[in-house]
């Protein structure tokens, strides 16, 4: 067949259309068939491959062609504007992109089954370069910064919910250990839950969760810089809406943790929680220890661990291509030496938005953080304490920027390892913290004696002014005399006025209404009231 193929070309683009501005129906499903058999039957003339592309390009559920206008975008509280059409639906009260279909993904809980060696990462906040490292630990890639390490059925939320049962074909075709990803809950979950005993490597599902203002910062710089903008915001703004709890783009931050928290606690042996804030550390030990947390959770060797952080902070000439590749690359990722998201540094950038906004927003995140402080799960507990520690739970300035690197050591911001600089630290050039890179001016030690009295003098510096001695235990003067109620005092004193001390007298008048348990017998005495046996007392000794 030539040309057009019984004229197709026609209803093709307008398939195409309405597969673009409109989620995944069976209509849709099965004009898109008919577009491939179409296609395939006919020559490779310009228009079939023109059509054959944007086919290729809708199976492949590419982010840019997934928005399409058909809702009004939600309201997300003052001052977010959204600067470009998008499309949400709300299902059971939360945001969910359009392409999503409960239908398909109801499916693929009752119908797709995850084998041995299947590796879940589940986190509500974006992620990019911490997703690479996992990925490639659990595929068996040796080098994070590999192109392509993040194909399109990685992501679970955006090739499933069209077409379940074609993803599940396709999935099933795949060999060695797969890993996915996804931000739902547990409930919308698309895989059976919990997964079938197995006796080697049974699936797992890794929760990453983080500080709640790590990932407010991951999400508002989603939303605003990266190469799918959406919204025109400040952060003081995007916090009042995170308060408000009116984002909820596959659910509510805080509730999406407590909810796999539980899930957690039902099914230890399949899901587990891990801190995504300790993983986006600019200290690589830190990254290691974490990273080999997980590693043993999935049964993975430690000594591969160590080769993907030392390759993870190992600069790239071509990072912005690499990571140009992945959907939806983070343009502030993309500009840095580091593969790894900075978590201290959305740290201090989110203190820093707090401070400028109103005492409202304080008082709001406050109240959304005591959702965490006040579960009964320790790994939500401690994220939420640490937050609510305020600019003291940020890490200090020197853990929140590079310290090595093409950049920092070409402005002159590193910091050189001065242990380097002798020929005797005990880490590699990638492990350390601090730059091992060539130019840096070794500097001389001070002899044995300068460096003593430089020791005793920062010991004087540092010892505080005593305060006055105070005086003696037990040894001090009250501030009035109390004299002894005898019959010298009392001969001083108006004689009483009222006393009684029969049980049965009423209670004096306090001016407040207190409950009266029993009888009690007081005696008025010059405006103060006295137990009758001293009154007693004192009174027979004046006589």
């Amino acid at each position: 067949m030539h040309g057009d193929p019984g004229g197709m070309i026609p209803s093709t683009f307008s398939a195409v259309s309405t597969c673009c501005s409109s989620s995944s129906s069976e209509s849709d499903r099965e004009e898109m068939e008919k577009m491939k058999r179409a296609v395939a039957e006919s020559d490779a003339s310009t228009e079939c491959q023109v059509i054959a592309d944007l086919v290729k390009a809708i199976a492949a559920m590419n982010w840019s062609h997934s928005i399409g206008v058909r809702e009004q975008p939600p309201d997300l509280g003052p001052g977010i504007r959204f600067i470009r059409p998008v499309c949400f639906q709300t299902i059971y009260g939360d945001m969910y992109p359009s392409w999503w279909s409960v239908d398909e993904v109801q499916h693929a809980q009752q119908a797709w089954e995850a084998r041995e060696g299947d590796v879940f990462l589940v986190c509500h906040f974006p992620l990019l370069g911490i997703e690479r490292l996992l990925s490639a630990m659990v595929e068996g890639h040796k080098d994070p910064w590999k192109v392509g390490i993040l194909p399109p059925h990685h992501y679970l939320d955006h090739s499933l919910p069209h077409d379940a049962r074609s993803f599940i074909e396709q999935a099933d075709g795949l060999s060695g250990r797969r890993c996915f990803s996804t931000h739902t809950v547990p409930a919308s979950f698309p895989a059976k839950l919990p997964f079938k005993q197995t006796k080697n490597k049974p699936p797992k599902v890794v929760v990453l969760v983080g500080d709640p203002r790590h990932s407010v910062v991951a999400t508002y710089k989603f939303l605003t810089h990266s190469e799918c903008r959406f919204v025109d915001s400040s952060l003081e703004d995007f916090i009042r809406c995170v308060g408000r709890a009116k984002y909820r783009l596959f659910g509510d931050y805080f509730e999406h943790g407590l909810a796999w928290a539980e899930e957690a606690r039902k099914h230890p042996d399949h899901i587990r929680m891990f801190d995504a804030g300790r993983l986006g550390s600019l200290d690589p030990k830190v990254v290691r220890e974490e990273l080999g947390s997980i590693a043993d959770y999935v049964g993975i060797p430690r000594e591969e661990v160590s080769q993907l952080v030392a390759a993870a902070f190992r600069h790239r000439s071509n990072a912005g291509e690499v990571l140009s590749s992945d959907r939806a690359a983070l343009r502030y990722l993309i500009e840095g030496d580091h593969l790894l998201e900075r978590t201290g540094q959305n740290l201090s950038y989110f203190e820093s938005g707090l401070n400028a906004a109103p005492a409202e927003v304080h008082e709001l995140w406050r109240a959304r953080l005591k959702e965490w402080t006040g579960s009964p799960y320790d790994e939500l507990r401690q994220l939420g304490n640490a937050a609510m520690k305020g600019m003291s739970g940020t890490p200090p300035q020197c853990k929140t920027v590079l310290l090595k690197g093409p950049t920092a050591h070409n402005s002159g911001t590193c910091k050189p390892c001065v242990f380097a600089l002798r020929g005797i630290c005990r880490n590699e050039e990638e492990m350390c913290l601090y730059c091992h890179a060539d130019g840096h001016p070794k500097a001389k030690r001070p002899r044995k004696k300068t460096r003593q009295w430089l020791k005793a003098k920062r010991s004087e510096e540092s010892i505080r002014t005593p305060s006055p001695s105070p005086s003696p235990r037990n040894q001090y003067r009250p501030l009035a005399p109390v004299p002894p109620i005898d019959g010298t005092f009392i001969r001083n004193l108006p004689p009483p006025a009222f006393i009684a001390t029969s049980p049965s007298t009423a209670p004096p008048q306090s001016g407040c209404s207190l409950p009266s348990v029993s009888p009690i017998a007081v005696a008025t005495l010059s405006g103060g009231y006295w137990p009758p046996s001293a009154m007693g007392t004192a009174i027979g000794s004046t006589v």
